[in-house]
């Protein structure tokens, strides 16, 4: 082979290792802000275990699920963070760190009404934090926006739950109450646009399970109001927690190409 024949395909090598560094790169990219807004999808679930812990319902499997998230929260927050490419996003991550460390404190209380109002409060501000630096991070393609769309409608389902359950602590608050219904609202809007949009077979399953379950919420929502509150809290614990696994599992798959 001639000097210059093994130079083009030096440079074809080079060439494809350079592509596929920029591919890894972006799906990096998308993986790291999916991986952000899964931030904000713990601190909801924490709050709304210690919720349920408080009032009863679920209550030993909310504290596992608490413990559980509290851990992962721990180990993934580092590793998301140090892939800050930016200052703006470097000093999101900054104060969620700072946040966080207030958070945890309180998720480890006990868990009375008082304290899981107090968590709620805090798990609002890191919730939102999390899924303002997520959407400061780049998503190229459809798949990896839908991606992230997907987490964060996981992340709406936590927080939907967290609220209703909340009422039973802090009722009658006009301005919660609105917020609930935007939210409830909002959910619904986010699993019609998932569900509508272009997607493969993979993600049917996925995607069909997380809009029956809201339609279980909703239903369990008008028992509440009904007089049934009992039984419709702990129905509401568990579509929350079912829609969230559904949509994160849509998630990895958006990531990894099925969308």
């Amino acid at each position: 082979m001639n000097a210059a024949r093994r130079r083009a395909l030096a440079a074809l090598t080079a060439l494809g290792a350079a592509t596929v560094a920029r591919a890894q790169r972006r799906l990096n990219t998308a993986m790291h802000a999916s991986a952000c807004e899964r931030l904000a999808t713990l601190a909801e679930r924490i709050a709304k275990s210690q919720v349920q812990v408080a009032e009863g319902v679920l209550a030993e499997r909310s504290r596992r699920a608490m413990r559980d998230s509290v851990a992962e929260f721990d180990a993934l927050l580092p590793v998301v963070g140090g892939l800050a490419a930016d200052a703006e996003t470097r000093d999101n991550f900054v104060l969620l760190g700072l946040l966080w460390r207030e958070l945890r404190t309180w998720s480890r209380k006990s868990a009375t009404r008082e304290h899981a109002r107090q968590v709620s409060d805090r798990a609002e501000e890191v919730s939102w934090v999390a899924s303002k630096t997520a959407r400061l991070l780049r998503t190229d393609g459809t798949s990896q926006r839908e991606g992230l769309a997907a987490m964060q409608a996981a992340t709406a389902a936590q927080r939907v739950g967290r609220m209703l359950l909340l009422k039973r602590i802090v009722p009658g608050d006009a301005r919660r109450d609105a917020e609930l219904m935007d939210a409830t609202a909002k959910l619904g809007s986010m699993l019609s646009q998932l569900v509508g949009s272009p997607h493969t077979l993979d993600l049917e399953d996925d995607l069909r399970m997380a809009s029956a379950q809201y339609e279980f919420l909703l239903g369990a929502m008008r028992e509440a109001s009904g007089g049934e509150a009992a039984s419709a809290a702990e129905l509401i614990a568990k579509t929350t927690d079912h829609i969230t696994d559904s949509l994160e599992r849509a998630a990895r798959l958006y990531e990894n190409g099925a969308g």
